[in-house]
């Protein structure tokens, strides 16, 4: 399960940035964008995060996970298709050769604190 170090380093990334920008927190929401290859179970991202964030400005704070689409064209015939988990097939031709929009990985958008 790689939720876990996923949730272990956003609890990190998170920690060190409220440090370095001299908040104390407490965090209420993290807006997280994922995408389907990153491969993430949103349920158990979201139970990871809990545990790891556990004694730290981050506990309690509800995380928030918006999966995107990744877009592929088949080099062969041409077709646009969103790619929806990582097997690189066209739906149309069943042709391998594709080319991938540039996807971005696992990306905090936002951290809201508690006021």
């Amino acid at each position: 399960m790689h939720e876990l170090s996923i949730a272990r380093s956003i609890v990190e990334t998170i920690s060190h940035k409220l440090v370095e920008l001299k908040v104390e927190g407490p965090v209420r929401r993290i807006a997280l964008r994922v995408g389907p290859l990153d491969a993430v179970v949103p349920d158990a991202l979201k139970y990871c995060f809990q545990v790891c964030a556990d004694d730290t400005p981050l506990e309690g704070a509800e995380l928030s996970i918006r999966q995107t689409t990744t877009e592929g064209t088949c080099n062969g015939c041409g077709y646009v298709f969103d790619v929806d988990q990582p097997v690189f097939l066209c739906p149309r031709c069943h042709g391998s050769d594709i080319a991938l929009e540039e996807s971005d990985s696992l990306t905090i958008e936002a951290i809201d604190l508690v006021e």
